[in-house]
């Protein structure tokens, strides 16, 4: 079994709406997570789960740098039919 969650982020200068991109597509560099789970790939953040790295207890990859305000968050985001996407 193979679980599996993609993200990516726009950015700004791509878009042209506003938003700000909190992943730099090259590393996690401002996010904590265990490496185990995940990685980048093609400018895409990934977070798999396998037989051999079945978690015991919720595992997050989660944003470190301080966001003054409210915001909204924009991604794209596929999960694999076993997976969750972990967004709320």
């Amino acid at each position: 079994m193979v679980s599996e969650a993609y993200a990516q982020f726009s950015e700004e200068s791509e878009s042209g709406d506003g938003f700000s991109s909190i992943f730099d597509g090259k590393s996690l560099d401002g996010w904590t997570g265990d490496p185990d789970y995940w990685r980048i790939e093609n400018g895409v953040m990934i977070g798999t789960i396998t037989t051999e790295t079945i978690v015991r207890e919720n595992s997050f990859i989660i944003y470190n740098i301080p966001i003054e305000g409210d915001f909204e968050l924009k991604v794209l985001y596929r999960v694999s039919a076993e997976g969750n996407s972990g967004v709320n």
